[in-house]
């Protein structure tokens, strides 16, 4: 990857919900410290938050769903009468927006208000195709355009700063979409979350916090070493866990549908651990880790998608198939003079 200069990060939606906004998650951890160490601004562009909380909802309402149903059938086979309560949506909700107050300005974390652009400039932009609307997707692009809008009108406020988008849809990446940018002579680049992490990572420091950085990553690189060794020699485990995840969310899981059953986990590769940028000062201590894990799984697709379900889901010919997905595992452990132990995992998600 090319070293790029840059004074600001923009945040889209995608990027957020893989790191699980608005709680700092190990990811996110590591991401804070660089960019303030570095000297960048992180900005989040309000229509990007709002999609996030969006996102966070929709997943909610299904958990609670599924969490009650799991409650009923347990308290009948102990013949229990008694309810246990399930935090309603809206308290949740309240406590989701106090986090992300809190995650916000813990992180000092710029604000970008939502395009104050007229709805008919946008309509224009959709039946015109300007990117990130594309011909033939009938206006489908209006999220990604109001949060691109957004970020374009921040940067146009002086001073005159190069920036980068931090998104994981592969929509801003592509050609058309990357010459519009240049050609409107903004200074903006798409990096993957991953890929700002690592650019991040091995930026230069000023002198002054340069030795103290070389004394950290030497501890956090024996960590994260450790780390993957323990997760390692945990795959039975880590298998169990996204065996059950299987269980209960396939038919929400994009790279499979409705009519898709799994009949099997054939392979699990990790291809990315970690850990919280260790506190010299601290270094016994329990840690969050975010594992990246791709899994190889053989399907059964029982029918063809057809009309609206063909746009949520990916289309996929009957009989079996290898279907190859993208997890990220969230694991916790406790980390002992640089050395992970007591590996636990707890919950899976699918990209």
């Amino acid at each position: 990857m090319a070293m790029v200069d840059f004074e600001r990060i923009y945040m889209e939606t995608t990027a957020l919900i893989q790191w699980d906004w608005p709680s700092i998650s190990p990811k996110h951890n590591n991401f804070a410290f660089f960019a303030r160490a570095l000297g960048k601004e992180v900005c989040l562009p309000e229509p990007a938050v709002l999609e996030a909380e969006s996102h966070w909802v929709r997943e909610l309402k299904r958990e609670i769903h599924r969490s009650e149903g799991r409650l009923r059938a347990l308290l009948r086979k102990v013949n229990h009468a008694d309810a246990i309560v399930i935090p309603d949506l809206e308290t949740c909700l309240r406590h989701y927006r106090k986090t992300l107050e809190q995650t916000t300005r813990q992180l000092k974390y710029t604000s970008v208000p939502m395009t104050n652009r007229a709805l008919t400039d946008l309509f224009n932009q959709a039946i015109h195709c300007v990117p990130p609307f594309r011909d033939g997707d009938e206006g489908k692009g209006f999220q990604d355009s109001v949060i691109l809008c957004s970020v374009i009108d921040h940067l146009a406020q002086p001073p005159s700063v190069a920036a980068v988008l931090v998104s994981n849809d592969g929509r801003f990446k592509e050609p058309d979409l990357t010459e519009y940018l240049t050609r409107a002579n903004l200074r903006l680049q798409v990096f993957e979350a991953d890929e700002i992490l690592c650019h991040l990572r091995t930026a230069k420091f000023h002198a002054a916090a340069e030795s103290v950085w070389k004394e950290i990553e030497t501890v956090w690189e024996k960590e994260n070493a450790s780390a993957w060794t323990a997760i390692d020699g945990a795959r039975g485990g880590l298998k169990q866990l996204i065996e059950g995840y299987l269980r209960e969310n396939a038919p929400s899981i994009p790279c499979l549908g409705p009519a898709a059953e799994v009949i099997s986990i054939k392979h699990v590769e990790i291809k990315r651990v970690d850990t919280p940028i260790p506190d010299l000062n601290k270094r016994d201590r329990h840690v969050a880790i975010s594992v990246n894990v791709m899994a190889m799984l053989e399907v059964l697709v029982k029918r063809v998608y057809e009309g609206i379900e063909a746009l949520l889901w990916t289309r996929r010919p009957p009989g079996h198939q290898n279907v190859e997905s993208l997890l990220i595992i969230d694991a916790e452990a406790d980390m002992v003079d640089g050395n992970c132990r007591d590996i636990s995992f707890n919950s899976a998600k699918f990209f």
